[in-house]
């Protein structure tokens, strides 16, 4: 994914983070999985535990 990818999707975990939509566990492992370059399984991971 490019830069500007991962920008949005660090983006959408810190609102769903912010907005109470996810736990904070989740949108950590959702970071970390940023951080590692796999975006797609951090949009799993946020999107797939939504409260």
């Amino acid at each position: 994914m490019t830069e500007w990818e991962a920008r949005n999707v660090r983006a959408l975990v810190d609102d769903l983070d912010r907005a109470g939509r996810v736990s904070s566990a989740v949108a950590e492992r959702a970071r970390l999985a940023i951080d590692d370059g796999r975006y797609q399984d951090a949009l799993d991971i946020a999107l797939g535990e939504r409260r």
